[in-house]
């Protein structure tokens, strides 16, 4: 074991000098950068939180994403819908981004639903939704089976509000009302803020 991680460490410093050797040939000073921003061990700890703040932080994240996620199947049903006055982007754009957010949810279901990177994507889903060009028949098939999708991962999300509810029920004797939660919500411009109220 000792020979192998010898190996991984000559392997680090091979590659360091290899980094640094290129960074010097294009005239940077890489000293200051690379003493800044490389923490050594022991590193900071994360900030700690308590288990009630930590169900309430997830909580949040997961309500916002419901709302997101009931924004972007708005978005998708109005690209299949068509018919828009602005049309600027293709349909095969809007499906990449789909394709990332269904990405996205494969990759966080069931635990890390509370991301901020889902309600990120589904921002731009909504942003890029207005101005869509009319899908032909075949990708109106594409995007209902990308519906059918994220429906389930909608599901998916409130079985999580549940759990999470539930173990803030046993842990302080009430579940929570979202609208005393700082979430933000996605507009029909696409953009992210506060919303006055928690989602339904």
């Amino acid at each position: 074991e000792s020979d192998e991680l010898s190996k991984y460490s000559e392997a680090i410093k091979t590659e360091l000098i290899v980094v640094t050797g290129k960074i010097d040939a294009l005239g940077y000073d890489y000293s200051y950068e690379f003493y800044r921003t490389i923490q050594i061990p022991p590193c900071v700890p994360e900030p700690f939180r308590t288990l009630k703040d930590e169900l309430l932080f997830k909580l949040t994240g997961l309500f916002a994403n419901l709302e997101a996620t009931e924004s972007a199947i708005e978005s998708v049903e109005v690209v299949i819908k068509g018919d828009l006055a602005n049309k600027t982007v293709t349909v095969d754009n809007f499906i990449i981004i789909l394709e990332s957010l269904t990405a996205v949810f494969d990759l966080y279901t069931p635990c890390e639903l509370f991301k901020v990177v889902i309600q990120e994507i589904s921002s731009l889903l909504v942003f890029f939704s207005t101005t869509t060009e009319n899908p032909t028949a075949a990708q109106i098939i594409i995007l209902t089976n990308y519906l059918t999708i994220l429906l389930q991962f909608k599901l998916e999300i409130i079985v999580q509000i549940n759990i999470i509810q539930s173990q803030l029920s046993e842990i302080t004797g009430s579940t929570v009302d979202p609208s005393t939660l700082d979430i933000f919500t996605i507009g029909p411009d696409g953009q992210i803020g506060p919303s006055g109220s928690g989602p339904t």
